[in-house]
């Protein structure tokens, strides 16, 4: 009886193992790669100079060979060993096309992977598809995941890998998946820039001259902003400024950058532009007849806010505009629309196959009244997130919150027409810990229902840690290319990459996520200014803890680097947030300590532009002086002030290039407003005062610097502005203009409900004059010099602090 029990499992064990051989392609570690380099010498060219077959072939080996400790041999096709275990055979190959794979019904951007016994096959009809499709086979089949561009990639050693039978074909949910980052510029980047390309090509969220011509642009006027090439005013201008716009004031402008567009409605205009279109398209045609450029972009100059505001282009607008007197209440779009749909038709008469582009963004981004124009069937329209006014942290179909009127926006569009081009943003600028997954999946999904074909993503890298930059990238590509694909799932992917320390990380990221969704920016202007409910001490302190957690159980440098970057935007935020309360300052120099050793940890193992490295580190310690700011010599009336009682405030709250060296001052550096033409009404007195921009009103009536007040010798001094509440998005301005301001949004504490408002001080500023305007017989330029300003926190009724820590007597 026991033999017979015997003979029965070891029948079953061997039934098991022959079905598992069947599915068993081959081992990962006897396969050779095999490569028509015919064919893989015709691809095109990255930004970082490396071919798309060369991407794929080194993402390939690089991967097999950490994953299972042997490095494959690579042949040219017909020459590989007949005798080889195993053999992959990469990209467009005769071996391809002998086990039935030549392409059919798939598109340049589409990809393949068949595994069958001793063969796979990953096809492209491209070299950027086939890096896609390398992809696909390593992340797949041997549990290699591209997840960062220093190529410290998480993976398990297995040198008994096993490949399995299998047949996946691709056909991404949104074709064409453009994602650029600020790190791809190779002036500022030059070492991470290459890395960065070559990564996102791997994440399959790149683009290439490989696409269908449809998708392709002519390449003399360029991608976008592109309007100033068909009639280009260094040429014109001179000679002839009434082809150009007008602004507001009446003034004609042919500066490129600086306001210009051209004038839309002029007749030479329309002659020119559309003699110089037409010459790009005929010379593209002659150079590369069977496969030439699909559409023109035509989009408007940037840094505008307008088109043409001349008589003629007003009666235009009027037609179309959805508000009487306006211009960007569809006016503008409308403006627009006549003249790129006349352009149309003319070049449809030679060309019929060219599209034209022309941008829906800034003052054309408001579709134009409804039923007054179409939009010609050889025209894109390239919708533009205004990314200062929408939360790239929620989605754009949120119930009840701004960002939703972009989402009828670009359903409005769509209902004009289906050639539809959209630019979105995730920019992270700013310093601190932020991930933007869940809107990226959710719109991911609506762009898919409304059949876009075109997303081009931009997001943004400094030199100042953030810490999910990576993770945002890595969702575009996954839900760009998968709109179905569950969230969580891919946060928990990309968690590996910090090792062991991924489950604590999740939650960590989590937390950040949830935060984010249930108190988000109350408004628009807030959102700009990035005055966040979210970013408060208590919520930093918590997602701080949970970071913490992660760092001690990594047990990699690399690791412990990436949890380090997390950590020093976390800290750096905690600051910022109790910076405003000066009760605070106790915390604070805990907060700065942890701040530094993170961030020099995060520099020293970190994936950091080389050259920025010794720069940063300098910077860590004059961001903690600005943090724990204290000036010793205050106005004579806070003596004896406590120190609990008083916000300290620089320079550093004005805008970079507003700032100048300034040895006269304390601080060594001001905010400058320097005489500026007509702006300049003439020396005392100086009007400023302060303005909220949440509530869009003023926090103190305008404030005028007498020589009383502000002293014409060329000094600084102390003035008391008065006693204000600091609003959500309050700015200190002073003249001549209102381009730059002293923004002081950080020191505002979210206080609703409180018995006590804990956002009225008493102001002073610390100021001078400079120049023959102001003081006699100075050689400097006229100016106005602002580098300090000091607030001390009153009590509700207008008491000091003082008097309320006492009982209010």
């Amino acid at each position: 009886m026991k033999t017979k029990n015997r003979i029965l499992i070891l029948s079953m064990v061997a039934i098991a193992l022959q079905a598992q051989a069947s599915d068993m392609a081959f081992k990962a570690s006897d396969a050779v790669v095999v490569v028509n380099w015919a064919t893989a010498k015709t691809s095109t060219k990255l930004n970082g100079g490396v071919r798309w077959y060369g991407i794929a072939l080194s993402g390939l080996t690089n991967a097999l060979a950490k994953v299972t400790g042997v490095e494959p041999k690579v042949y040219e096709e017909g020459r590989e060993p007949s005798g080889a275990n195993a053999a992959i055979y990469l990209g467009d190959t005769a071996a391809a096309k002998a086990a039935g794979i030549d392409g059919s019904g798939m598109r340049n951007g589409d990809w393949r992977v068949k595994t069958v016994p001793r063969r796979a096959y990953i096809y492209g009809k491209t070299g950027m598809s086939t890096v896609y499709a390398v992809t696909e086979f390593v992340e797949r089949y041997c549990g290699y995941l591209f997840l960062s561009p220093d190529l410290k990639d998480p993976y398990t050693f297995d040198p008994q890998l096993s490949i399995p039978v299998g047949d996946v074909t691709v056909r991404p949910g949104i074709y064409v998946r453009r994602i650029y980052t600020g790190t791809m510029n190779m002036r500022r980047f030059p070492t991470m820039a290459g890395k960065w390309y070559e990564w996102e090509a791997r994440r399959r969220g790149n683009y290439s001259d490989e696409i269908e011509p449809q998708f392709r642009f002519g390449p003399v006027p360029g991608w976008c902003h592109s309007i100033h090439n068909y009639l280009p005013p260094e040429k014109y201008f001179k000679e002839h400024p009434e082809l150009y716009s007008m602004d507001p004031h009446g003034q004609r402008t042919g500066k490129r950058d600086a306001g210009s567009q051209i004038c839309y409605t002029n007749p030479k205009t329309r002659e020119i532009v559309l003699e110089h279109l037409m010459k790009f398209i005929a010379d593209d045609r002659a150079k590369n007849p069977d496969n030439p450029p699909g559409y023109y972009d035509m989009t408007q100059m940037d840094n505008s806010s307008f088109l043409c505001l001349c008589p003629e282009c007003r009666k235009v607008i009027a037609k179309y505009n959805r508000k009487p007197g306006g211009h960007a209440e569809g006016g503008d779009a409308g403006l627009q629309l006549e003249f790129v749909n006349y352009m149309a038709r003319k070049v449809r008469e030679k060309y019929p196959d060219v599209m034209l582009r022309v941008f829906a963004y800034v003052s054309t981004e408001c579709p134009p009244k409804p039923g007054t124009i179409a939009v010609d069937p050889n025209v894109i329209i390239f919708w533009c997130d205004l990314y200062s006014c929408s939360d790239h942290t929620l989605p754009l179909v949120t119930n009840g919150h701004y960002n939703e009127k972009h989402a009828a926006e670009i359903k409005e569009w769509l209902s004009l027409t289906k050639n539809f081009h959209l630019w979105d943003y995730v920019l992270t600028a700013a310093a601190f810990p932020e991930v933007a997954v869940d809107a990226v999946a959710a719109d991911a999904r609506l762009f898919r229902d409304h059949g876009l074909s075109y997303v081009f993503m931009e997001t943004d890298y400094r030199d100042d840690p953030q810490p999910f930059h990576l993770l945002d990238c890595y969702a575009m590509s996954e839900h760009y290319l998968d709109p179905s694909a569950n969230v969580d799932e891919t946060v928990r992917r990309y968690c590996r990459c910090y090792g062991s320390a991924a489950p604590e990380m999740e939650r960590a990221i989590g937390f950040l996520r949830k935060i984010e969704l249930e108190k988000p920016a109350a408004s628009e202007m807030e959102w700009h200014s990035r005055k966040l409910p979210w970013r408060n001490p208590t919520d930093m302190a918590r997602f701080a803890k949970l970071a913490e957690a992660a760092h001690a159980k990594a047990d990699d440098p690399v690791s412990r680097a990436r949890i380090a970057e997390v950590l020093a935007s976390a800290y750096k935020s905690l600051m910022t947030s109790m910076k405003a309360d000066p009760s605070a300052k106790k915390y604070m120099a805990a907060a700065g300590g942890k701040y530094r050793k993170y961030m020099l940890e995060y520099l020293a193992d970190g994936f950091v532009e080389p050259r920025f490295v010794d720069k940063r580190r300098v910077q860590v310690d004059e961001e903690l002086e600005v943090l724990t700011l204290k000036f010793d010599d205050k106005p004579a009336e806070l003596a004896g002030v406590p120190e609990d009682e008083l916000v300290y405030i620089d320079y550093h709250v004005a805008p970079t290039w507003r700032r100048k060296p300034d040895p006269k001052s304390s601080t060594g550096n001001a905010m400058t407003r320097t005489k500026s033409g007509a702006d300049l009404k003439g020396g005392y007195p100086i009007s400023c005062g302060l303005y909220d921009f949440h509530e869009e009103k003023p926090i103190l009536p305008c404030f005028s610097l007498t020589p009383e007040l502000l002293p014409p010798d060329g000094e600084y001094h102390w003035v008391k502005i008065g006693r204000m509440r600091l609003g959500r998005v309050t700015s200190f301005w002073f003249p001549w203009s209102w381009i730059a301001l002293a923004t002081m949004s950080d020191y505002y504490i979210v206080s609703d409900g409180a018995a006590d408002d804990p956002n009225r001080y008493d102001m002073w500023v610390s100021m001078r004059v400079g120049g023959p305007l102001f003081v006699k017989g100075s050689t400097e330029e006229d100016a106005i010099y602002l580098d300090r300003i000091l607030l001390r926190r009153v009590n509700g009724d207008g008491g000091d602090n003082r008097k309320k820590n006492e009982g209010g007597k």
